[in-house]
């Protein structure tokens, strides 16, 4: 007989959808199996591989190696399922089950491999452009749980992003995920900060199988390109928004910088269990939400310092069966090198979408220091009267909404 191990809980041991070595089944007449039967020895095989090695696996299993009677059993089959389950190597998992009059236990699991996967999506950012991505994966790479991914994204405004990422669910032999990228990523700022950026860096980022908490370590390489008169010219020409050139302060800002960091994140997530399902602008996530970052960049990087966000969010259930939300964010940068913060370290608030940046009413960006720019044209301005500025970022950020 078969059964798949996640309906194990479901399932009764005496219902016999494990079998005897002479094949009684629910509806033999033969000894029925109870939970309280002996298990005096367990054999563990794999079917259905093709790339992934049976050596690689049988780790997962060792719980079965402990169980004393078919009661144990169940509880260690459930462990061998849920762990197989988070190597994300399969579509499928079952195990067929022979249970020996001697008490040995044959189990073999018959599993189906995922295959290598193409995926072609899109979607819209914060700023409200849509963007459009390609993602390449390769599971069980060396026949073990390492898989490798290639993506490519690009947005309406020229940002894109290269992406090279192996990752894992197994640490040195734990269950925790680990993760290397090597990127380069690009983002146009002109509109709010006039300027773009480039980043090429390399990190490796270790989180704990509850994914509460992770710590990534980073090596980048950031190029700032304030906007030039000349491409600012041709936007005017060419119809665009663009009309100024960029704020002394973007033109004074630190255009190549290294970073070198080690950041430690923490959250978690409460969920009250009376707390109605409902559909709702809100979504539908936990009643409470909390997120803590620490970043400490330092030598041999020359960008150095201290920067540490929080975030907190919780719903609660008001009368005439509506939602309310509260949410909010705080955050401080330290340089520790006695130079001004790179703008792309610093805290930005305003626009309609985003986590922590949101703020409705305001443009991406749309509130904070400002830095004044030269228009290119007399009386040039942003269509309302006021004068075209640079959204320059701060070293401070406090935000809270409700809805």
């Amino acid at each position: 007989g078969s059964m798949a191990t996640g309906e194990l809980e479901a399932l009764p041991l005496d219902s016999a959808d494990m079998t005897d070595a002479g094949g009684n089944g629910r509806n033999e007449n033969g000894p029925k199996l109870h939970p309280e039967d002996a298990v005096t020895g367990v054999y563990v095989g794999f079917k259905g591989l093709k790339r992934v090695s049976p050596n690689s696996l049988i780790g997962e299993c060792s719980a079965l190696a402990f169980a004393r009677n078919l009661g144990e059993l169940r509880y260690a089959l459930e462990d061998a399922d849920a762990k197989l389950q988070e190597l994300r190597l399969f579509k499928s998992v079952r195990a067929d089950i022979t249970v020996e009059p001697s008490g040995v236990v044959d189990i073999s699991f018959v599993v189906e491999e995922k295959k290598r996967e193409l995926a072609v999506g899109g979607s819209a950012d914060k700023k409200g452009e849509l963007s459009g991505d390609i993602r390449l994966a390769q599971p069980a790479l060396f026949g073990g749980p390492l898989s490798a991914t290639a993506s490519v994204s690009s947005s309406a405004s020229q940002a894109r992003e290269f992406l090279f990422r192996l990752s894992t669910p197994r640490f040195l032999g734990r269950r925790c995920h680990w993760n290397m990228d090597v990127a380069r990523s690009s983002a146009d700022e002109t509109q709010a900060s006039s300027y773009s950026d480039a980043v090429s860096h390399i990190l490796m980022k270790v989180t704990d199988d509850s994914g509460s908490q992770s710590f990534v370590a980073e090596a980048a390489l950031r190029d700032l390109h304030p906007s030039t008169a000349q491409a600012a010219a041709s936007s005017v020409l060419g119809g665009a928004s663009l009309s100024r050139l960029p704020s002394a302060e973007v033109q004074q800002a630190r255009l190549r910088s290294v970073k070198t960091s080690l950041t430690y994140t923490f959250a978690r997530n409460w969920v009250d269990p009376s707390m109605p399902l409902v559909a709702s602008g809100l979504g539908l996530g936990p009643f409470a939400r909390l997120r803590a970052e620490v970043e400490a960049a330092m030598a041999p990087g020359d960008a150095r310092f201290l920067r540490g966000e929080g975030q907190a969010s919780a719903t609660c259930v008001l009368p005439w069966n509506c939602l309310g939300h509260i949410g909010g964010v705080c955050g401080l940068l330290l340089p520790l090198d006695r130079r001004p913060t790179c703008l792309q370290d610093r805290f930005f608030i305003g626009g309609a979408s985003g986590s922590s940046s949101a703020v409705k009413g305001f443009r991406h960006r749309g509130l904070g220091p400002m830095g004044i720019c030269q228009a290119l044209a007399h009386g040039a301005g942003d269509g309302d009267g006021r004068p075209l500025v640079d959204a320059l970022g701060g070293d401070m950020v406090l935000n809270t909404f409700a809805a």
